[in-house]
C-alpha cells in the first residue's frame, strides 16, 4: 500500500512537471498578440474574485445612500402630509367659528389656551388673549362646540379662565326641550349635574343643556351639555341628573 501511494505521489509530480513544460512550450509557440491575450485571460481570472468583492461593495455603498434617500424624502413627505392635514382642521375650526359668531351674536375675541394652571383655584386656563384684546371679568368662554368657562382674571395680554368642570364654577342652565330652568354644578360624585330642578321634572337622556341667560353672566343659548345619565325617581323628589359637557 505503501509502494503504491509513493508511486501515484511521484506520478503526480510528474505530471505536474509535464504540464509546465507543455504549457511552456504552448508559449513559446504563440505570437505575440496571441501571447498578450493568454496574459490577460491569465490577469482577468486571478483578478475577478476580487472584482467581485469591490463591485459588491460598491452596490453595497449605492443601495445604503439610496436607502437614507427615500428614508429622508419618505420624512419629508409625512411632515408635508402633517402639515396640510393641520391646515384642513384650523380652516374647519375657523370656519365653525365664523358659523358659531352668526348663530351666538355679539363681538368674538379668537383665543388660545397656553396654559393649564393646576396651582390655581379649579385648574383654571390661560389665555394668550387680555385687557388689550377686549376681554373682561365675567366673560363667558366659549367653543364652536359650547361653553367652556368664564373669565375669571385678567391681565394686559393675557387672561385666567375657570373652567365649567370646576368645583365652583355654577351656570344658569335651561333644558332646551321642556325650557326647565336650573343650575349646571360640579356635584359631589364627580361631573356635571343638574341642581335646583322643578318637582318631578320632564328630563330624558340625551336631552341638550343650554344657557338660560338668567343672571347676566353667560348669554342665552350657549350649548352646556347633553343629559348623560338619570338617578334616583322624579315622583320622591330624588333625581339626580348628570351632564356630558358639550366642550
Amino acid at each position: 500500500m505503501a509502494v503504491l501511494t509513493d508511486y501515484l505521489s511521484r506520478r503526480g509530480e510528474y505530471l505536474v512537471l509535464i504540464l509546465v513544460v507543455v504549457a511552456s512550450v504552448t508559449l513559446m509557440l504563440l505570437s505575440a498578440g496571441q501571447k498578450d491575450s493568454v496574459a490577460r485571460a491569465a490577469s482577468d481570472a486571478a483578478l475577478s474574485p476580487v472584482q467581485a468583492v469591490i463591485s459588491r461593495a460598491t452596490s453595497w455603498k449605492d443601495l445604503r445612500a439610496e436607502n437614507d434617500s427615500l428614508r429622508a424624502q419618505l420624512a419629508s413627505a409625512c411632515l408635508e402630509v402633517a402639515a396640510r392635514e393641520e391646515a384642513a382642521r384650523e380652516n374647519q375650526r375657523l370656519e365653525q367659528m365664523v358659523e358659531f359668531r352668526e348663530q351666538v351674536g355679539g363681538e368674538l375675541v379668537a383665543a388660545r389656551v397656553i396654559a393649564a394652571g393646576a396651582a390655581r383655584p379649579g385648574h383654571e386656563l390661560k389665555l394668550d388673549k387680555g385687557s388689550r384684546d377686549g376681554l373682561a371679568k365675567d366673560m363667558a368662554v366659549i367653543t364652536a362646540n359650547g361653553l367652556v368657562g368664564k373669565v375669571v382674571a385678567v391681565e394686559p395680554r393675557s387672561s385666567w379662565v375657570r373652567p365649567l368642570l370646576a368645583r365652583d364654577c355654577r351656570v344658569s342652565a335651561r333644558i332646551a326641550r321642556t325650557r326647565t330652568n336650573a343650575i349646571v354644578e360640579w356635584t359631589e360624585s364627580g361631573g356635571l349635574g343638574l341642581a335646583f330642578l322643578p318637582y318631578r321634572p320632564d328630563v330624558a337622556i340625551g336631552d341638550e343643556i343650554i344657557t338660560s341667560g338668567l343672571g347676566g353672566v353667560f348669554p342665552r343659548g350657549i350649548p352646556i351639555g347633553r343629559v348623560s345619565r338619570t338617578d334616583g325617581a322624579a315622583a320622591d323628589g330624588s333625581l339626580r341628573v348628570r351632564v356630558r359637557p358639550a366642550a
